[in-house]
């Protein structure tokens, strides 16, 4: 029997017991329809639980009126209050209730959680011969970037699993590489304190860009594919002008080394995740940092803006949060992995995210609920770096192992 059942039928026995008490039942964050059954305003409601609470009170009597009292709080639990006077509509009304409860569960757990389709190992990709730093799509999600240890940056075909190009120059670790919004362009960053822009289609590399004074972590193309970005060990955030090589503006304010820069969707902003355990927004015209979200006890290994630039999603030490920009409070925490969260990734829809760890694991997160959908193992050493097609059908992760493997 399954304890929704079993709950049902012990209460229902206290019931048909205790006829003229007087019963309270809680329920934190439903609404008052969904109790009673008539729809399901809030599918989302998380965590529900029913306490009752008997033997306080003997109910007034009433012979042919049946009151129910409803009080919806917005932050708060709904209160149904209910004074019954006949046996049989106690029971009815507890058999509906708990249908109705029924099948919220079947639907949450089942449906979302098992019926979804989960991912699966698509292929593995072979070809580096060190550390694989990052994994980045193409705009078309037919091709994929890798940056590696082994100094090089690599151009694959998915559809095949083979390399279109091998992209050398770098002198140092190769930390960072991703396509321009056309995707006719690769830039790249590395230990080496330079950034490296490449033609997609020729994988040649076509200019040098240098000012950092140590390791570049990350680096991007603006929207528009205008702009570079990029982070470093040296403190700093870097502008840079995609056709000219010229180094736009220095962003400063971070205390340590900067883990990683995103711009925004549209442009206007960029995050920043440092190693002095915060998370800066900056104004890309200003070129200032206008927000500093702060009381995580670790590094910040990434931060990106969700898909309607409202929250920032970030990643730490066995921790993932989400921040609301407005207020810059966490407000939601999601815990699970046993060691480093090294990326997280919102897919498309903005509904659920990804994160890798340097647990080996990939999971697969429900926003709202904050659940887990799916564990993804496979990697035999670190998992450093993820990403996700622009449909969110196919999963992208890199690691220590030498490997870049898809999912689907």
């Amino acid at each position: 029997m399954s304890n929704e059942k079993k709950k049902a039928s012990d209460w229902t026995h206290m019931i048909q017991k205790y006829p003229m008490r007087n019963w309270m039942i809680c329920f934190p964050a439903v609404s008052s329809s969904f109790v009673l059954g008539s729809d399901f305003d809030d599918m989302h409601a998380h965590f529900v639980e029913f306490k009752m609470r008997g033997g306080m009170n003997v109910a007034e009597k009433r012979q042919e009126t049946q009151e129910i009292d409803v009080i919806y709080l917005k932050d708060g639990p709904t209160k149904l209050q209910l004074r019954w006077d006949g046996l049989m509509n106690s029971i009815l009304l507890l058999h509906n209730m708990f249908k109705c409860i029924y099948y919220y569960y079947y639907y949450y757990y089942y449906l979302l959680l098992f019926a979804v389709k989960g991912f699966e190992l698509l292929k593995i990709l072979q070809g580096h011969s060190g550390c694989i730093r990052s994994v980045n799509f193409s705009p078309d999600d037919s091709k994929i970037v890798s940056s590696s240890f082994d100094r090089t940056v690599r151009i694959w075909d998915i559809q095949s699993g083979k390399v279109i190009h091998i992209l050398d120059g770098h002198l140092q670790n190769v930390n960072d590489a991703s396509f321009s919004p056309d995707g006719n362009k690769v830039i790249s960053c590395s230990d080496d304190k330079t950034i490296r822009l490449w033609d997609a289609k020729l994988g040649k590399e076509e200019q040098i860009f240098k000012g950092h004074s140590s390791s570049v972590t990350s680096v991007q193309f603006s929207p528009d594919g205008s702009i570079i970005l990029s982070s470093s060990r040296d403190k700093t955030i870097r502008l840079w002008a995609k056709e000219s090589g010229q180094e736009l503006k220095i962003l400063e304010g971070h205390l340590k080394q900067v883990n990683y820069a995103q711009f925004s969707p549209d442009g206007q902003y960029i995050v920043s995740a440092s190693q002095d355990k915060t998370i800066g927004i900056w104004d890309v015209k200003l070129g200032t940092m206008i927000k500093t979200f702060d009381g995580n006890p670790n590094s910040i290994t990434r931060a990106q803006f969700s898909p309607g630039s409202s929250f920032i999603l970030s990643c730490s030490y066995r921790l993932i949060q989400i921040w609301d920009v407005k207020s810059q409070k966490e407000i939601k925490r999601f815990e699970g992995h046993s060691y480093d969260v090294s990326g997280a990734k919102y897919l498309p829809d903005g509904q659920t995210m990804l994160s890798c760890s340097w647990d080996r694991t990939i999971r697969w997160w429900d926003v709202k609920s904050k659940q887990e959908i799916q564990k993804l193992e496979g990697h035999i050493n670190l998992i450093v770096g993820i990403d996700v097609s622009s449909d969110g059908n196919i999963i992208a992760s890199c690691s220590w192992d030498n490997t870049i493997r898809l999912w689907s």
